[in-house]
Formats: structure tokens, sequence, C-alpha cells
């Protein structure tokens, strides 16, 4: 299963989301059933993770140092089992793109059937607003990860 995390940069959220859900995978030994990968809407590649969405990952023993952003390509949208977007913006613009690509685009909290469908930019804010990202969306990770491992 290949599971592609969007976000706009690709430098805070869908890699936090990344590596939290590798780390599960990693630590359940299912790194050869699950694939996990980021991508930015509007970014460049190459560009380093925000200083504090290492930090926060960081806190959690995961390190991302060597994460760089990646633009999201046509073909890294078709390879993808499942496409999260951190925003229903993001899903839009996806959908808009290629509306074949809409029965396996959701925003991660859609996924898991909550009502409010968007994560927060934390982008220029300060380290507690990434802490309370990373919490927000780990709560979601661990979620979706039971709900991946029930279906693999």
């Amino acid at each position: 299963m290949n599971i592609l995390f969007l976000c706009t940069g690709n430098t805070c959220r869908s890699p936090i989301a990344e590596f939290l859900l590798k780390d599960l995978i990693q630590k359940e030994g299912l790194e050869d059933k699950v694939n996990v990968s980021s991508a930015g809407l509007a970014t460049a590649n190459g560009l380093e993770i925000s200083k504090y969405s290492l930090l926060a990952l960081k806190e959690r023993k995961i390190d991302a140092k060597a994460h760089k952003s990646i633009m999201v390509t046509k073909e890294d949208l078709l390879n993808s089992d499942l496409i999260l977007t951190m925003t229903i913006a993001h899903k839009e613009k996806i959908i808009n793109f290629d509306m074949s690509l809409k029965n396996k685009i959701y925003t991660l909290k859609e996924y898991l059937n909550r009502k409010d469908l968007d994560i927060k930019d934390p982008f220029l804010k300060d380290f507690e607003v990434y802490k309370s990202t990373r919490d927000e969306i780990e709560k979601l990770i661990i979620e979706l990860f039971e709900k991946i491992k029930n279906n693999l």
C-alpha cells in the first residue's frame, strides 16, 4: 500500500504525518506492506524540514533531518493508493487537477470521519503551535495506523 501525505510546502504538516506513520510502521515491522511519503502542492524540491517540525518530531525520538521537500507530481498521485491532505483546499486542488483521483483522496481528518476537515498550518508560528500541530496529527496517525493495519 502506498500512502501519500500532502500539504502546501512539504516542510511542516505532511512530513510530521509521514514520519509519525513511518515510525509506527517500522515498530510493527510492516515496512514491506506499507510505503509512506509526503509532498507539497506549492513548494520547491529540496527544502529542509522546518526547524520546529524537526524539533517536534525529535521530542518523539524521530529523526527527520534527512527530509527534503518534494513538489508533488502526477506520477506520485497515480502511484498512490491513498492520498491524505491536510486541508479540504489541498484535496480540491488535486481533484480539480485530475478527477480520476477523487476515489482515493481525502483529508486526513475526513478519512477518519471527523467533521472539522482541516489541520491548521503552523508555518511561521512559534514552537508551541508546532507541538500542538504535531499532537493533533499524532492522534490522527495512531488512529490511521490501526485502520490501515486492520485492512492489510
